[in-house]
């Protein structure tokens, strides 16, 4: 899920209050990891598992993110189209 919140690095950016560049989201290797670091910049952590998840994912904007990752833009179309 956290390259998926990935996806829209333009979210993540007001969260944080600094320009984030995110490459490919589907390549980072430990995407939790990789948040946590951009988190830090700005005195914060991102927890893994913690309720932190749901307050990031209120800012993503999901048409943004799914253009950047197909395995979101595929679990959306699965949750439409059965």
């Amino acid at each position: 899920m956290e390259a998926w919140l990935l996806a829209d690095p333009e979210a993540i950016s007001k969260i944080v209050k600094h320009k984030v560049n995110v490459g490919n989201p589907e390549e980072i290797e430990n995407p939790a990891t990789y948040l946590d670091e951009i988190m830090k910049k700005c005195g914060k952590r991102y927890i893994k598992g913690s309720e932190q998840i749901y307050k990031l994912a209120k800012h993503i904007n999901i048409e943004n993110a799914t253009h950047r990752s197909r395995s979101l833009k595929k679990f959306l179309k699965t949750l439409k189209d059965p």
